[in-house]
């Protein structure tokens, strides 16, 4: 694959990658490791621990709720923990100077099984419709999908994170889902109104996330061919 830079001259080069995001992530940390600190190593593997435990205690918290319910407080507070592991793990890593590509492939696939994991139960138990869990998970899959694309377009460089639209419209997806313990859910009415608020949101943000990724591809284009044009002209 091509990959265009500038150099410090803003000059452009073209340099080859034929690199895997899997395989560049863990030679990354092979190569790295040796030299990191005992801080960086303890925030990496902590770091990771966070971010991975989030698929396996959220199916183990959502099986027992299914089977054993616990008192709506408990299940308020138990799902808030779960939802903070998201924050605390980019916040380790990164005040331990302990960011990895690892950590960047794994952590956005770890938040999205999480949530296609909460979503499920709830629908079992009745608390989401079965038209806004299609809605949200056809969402992620097609907002995942043209981030793929775009990475592979321009070989990973344009910014593919989420914006503040797509990282305000998660912080309200997780708000509903939440909610379900509170006393919002007293009637079926407040529930499918909150509920629809959080799934609209989420539609908004990624209609943005691909309009934003289609001009971030389009303007990378452009530039790459003005410089195929400008080098053809010097020869």
């Amino acid at each position: 694959m091509l990959a265009l830079i500038r150099n410090n001259n803003h000059n452009f080069i073209i340099i080859m990658s034929q690199k895997s995001p899997i395989k560049e992530s863990f030679e990354e940390i092979s190569q790295k490791w040796p030299t990191m600190e005992t801080r960086q190593k303890l925030g990496f593997v902590a770091g990771l621990t966070t971010t991975i435990s989030g698929v396996i205690l959220r199916p183990m918290a959502e099986i027992h709720q299914g089977k054993r319910p616990i008192p709506t407080h408990q299940e308020l507070i138990a799902g808030i923990v779960l939802d903070l592991r998201d924050f605390a793990d980019g916040r380790i890593v990164r005040a331990t100077d302990a960011v990895t590509l690892l950590g960047k492939l794994l952590d956005p696939l770890v938040d999205k099984t999480d949530f296609f994991i909460q979503e499920f139960f709830h629908y079992k138990r009745g608390n989401l419709s079965l038209e806004d869990l299609v809605l949200r998970w056809g969402r992620d899959a097609v907002v995942t999908a043209v981030r793929v694309w775009a990475k592979i377009e321009t070989d990973g460089n344009v910014d593919i994170s989420a914006g503040w639209p797509g990282k305000s419209s998660t912080t309200l997806r997780s708000l509903s889902l939440r909610s379900t313990a509170t006393k919002l859910e007293h009637t079926s009415r407040h529930r499918r109104a909150h509920q629809q608020l959080a799934t609209g949101a989420l539609i908004s943000s990624g209609v943005y996330n691909i309009i934003n990724l289609r001009r971030q591809v389009s303007g990378y284009k452009k530039t790459k061919k003005a410089y195929h044009q400008a080098a053809s002209h010097a020869i």
